[in-house]
């Protein structure tokens, strides 16, 4: 992937991202960490830089932002850092289900557009960087007892910086300049969903957007979906079993007993997801709202 270095010079470069304590991306540095280029936000992510010489989708708290919307994709819904609003609702009961961090971003971050919690500083262990919280709980030895790889293996952000790498179309990641080897975050391999294990024991019947699991069941099954094209589910091994952090894609291709797109998922992200209940490894789980079937 090709990527200006600065105005009219396109070079094969590796950049590296310097966040801040929200995880906002404030400087790319290149490989000598001479500074190339920095960015500054207003509180709700606003972008106060007029012109960007380098090619960077990664800004604020991390997240992509398209260039022609100026949206931000927050996983589960899309943010305006213009109106300091989300486009879809909330799927959290809050008043108001559009709001980003209670109208508190200095105080508070919200990792995935789920959910917002206090700000959690991002702090280094062994050359990693990655949320206080996720160090405290690695330090304390709960995720090496649960068999989870050592913060040195990170595949996330491992080394003092993060490289950009980009999607390229052929469920593979490539660092910019060099393709990334298979140990790099973003590496697709397509598995059995039926040998995937479920984080949970119960779930809702509907996605973020409002689909329900059934739709996306009847869309895989009848082909008008196929499974290559859908969203890979993030996955761990855990006691030599296979585990998804994404419980309701998993479902819809269980159910269509159609295979599955699978990225590995960082220690942080575990940490993150085991820290708001899905910290079971089950074969079968109950679906609320639908026909509390359990899957064979």
């Amino acid at each position: 992937m090709e990527i200006p270095a600065v105005a009219n010079v396109s070079v094969n470069q590796t950049y590296y991202y310097l966040y801040d304590g929200l995880g906002d991306v404030v400087n790319l540095v290149d490989g000598y960490g001479n500074l190339v280029q920095t960015y500054y936000y207003d509180a709700f992510g606003k972008s106060t830089n007029v012109k960007h010489d380098v090619v960077n989708k990664k800004q604020f708290t991390g997240k992509e932002i398209d260039e022609d919307s100026g949206l931000y994709y927050f996983f589960a819904r899309y943010y305006d850092p213009e109106t300091g609003r989300f486009l879809s609702e909330d799927s959290e009961p809050y008043l108001n289900l559009y709001i980003y961090c209670h109208d508190d971003p200095i105080n508070k971050i919200d990792p995935d557009g789920r959910s917002d919690m206090p700000n959690d500083p991002i702090v280094e262990v062994n050359g990693c960087p990655m949320r206080l919280s996720e160090a405290m709980t690695l330090m304390t030895g709960a995720m090496s007892s649960a068999g989870y790889p050592n913060p040195s293996g990170r595949v996330e952000t491992c080394g003092a910086s993060e490289s950009i790498a980009e999607p390229n179309g052929r469920g593979r990641a490539e660092e910019v300049g060099k393709e990334a080897n298979s140990a790099k975050a973003g590496e697709v391999t397509m598995r059995d969903s039926g040998k995937i294990n479920y984080t949970q024991d119960n779930m809702s019947s509907g996605f973020s957007d409002g689909r329900k699991v059934s739709d996306l069941t009847n869309a895989l099954k009848s082909g008008q979906t196929k499974p290559e094209n859908v969203k890979p589910i993030r996955v761990f091994q855990q006691d030599g079993q296979l585990n998804s952090l994404d419980n309701r894609r998993l479902k819809a291709h269980q159910d269509a007993g159609k295979p599955i797109a699978t990225v590995p998922a960082s220690n942080g992200e575990v940490a993150r997801e085991k820290s708001k209940g899905k910290n079971v490894s089950s074969p079968t789980i109950k679906v609320r709202g639908q026909d509390e079937k359990t899957i064979p």
